[in-house]
């Protein structure tokens, strides 16, 4: 019985490291609209994914690097009586400076995100403020334009190190 009674100790203390689960959280983000337009990113005439910040020092910003949202196949992108397109950006390392350092190792850096031929001029993309308008048409030719520019000059803590940060954008036709 001594034996039992240790036994249901034992596996009831094993059981309950596994009861306790992890929490995180979970964005979700897209948009509802009568014109679907497949958006690619545009870097240097180069269509991907990867934006290259560069290299600055501490107490500097790098060089700002443009890049756009544009239709993949502008024929195929057909705005109607569209006039207006909202960018929305989420990122679990957005601030209020822009996005943090989401897995890097250089401390206090963040880079700025400015939607530049947003409606209204530049406007930094940040947290409370995680979106810009634009001219829809502007999808089908320049594209909706932004820049990107690594800062490890605003945070008095910043560090050498690598930068890394990952955002998802949504598109909005209005």
């Amino acid at each position: 019985m001594k034996k039992l009674i240790l036994a249901s100790v034992v596996a009831m203390a094993m059981s309950a490291g596994v009861a306790q689960a992890n929490t995180g959280d979970l964005q979700f983000i897209g948009s509802v609209s009568d014109i679907t337009c497949d958006i690619v990113v545009e870097n240097e005439g180069v269509v991907t994914n990867v934006i290259q910040l560069g290299t600055t020092s501490v107490g500097a910003k790098a060089t700002p690097v443009e890049f756009a949202l544009k239709a993949a196949d502008p024929a195929a992108c057909t705005l109607g009586d569209t006039t207006s397109a909202e960018v929305a950006w989420a990122s679990p390392t957005i601030n209020s400076v822009g996005l943090g350092n989401g897995g890097g190792t250089a401390g206090g850096t963040d880079m700025t995100l400015t939607a530049t031929s947003a409606e209204g001029g530049p406007k930094v993309i940040k947290k409370g403020a995680n979106f810009a308008n634009f001219n829809a048409a502007d999808v089908n030719g320049d594209g909706f334009k932004f820049e990107a520019q690594l800062d490890a000059e605003t945070s008095q803590a910043a560090t050498v190190g690598t930068f890394t940060a990952a955002a998802a954008f949504a598109v909005a036709y209005k």
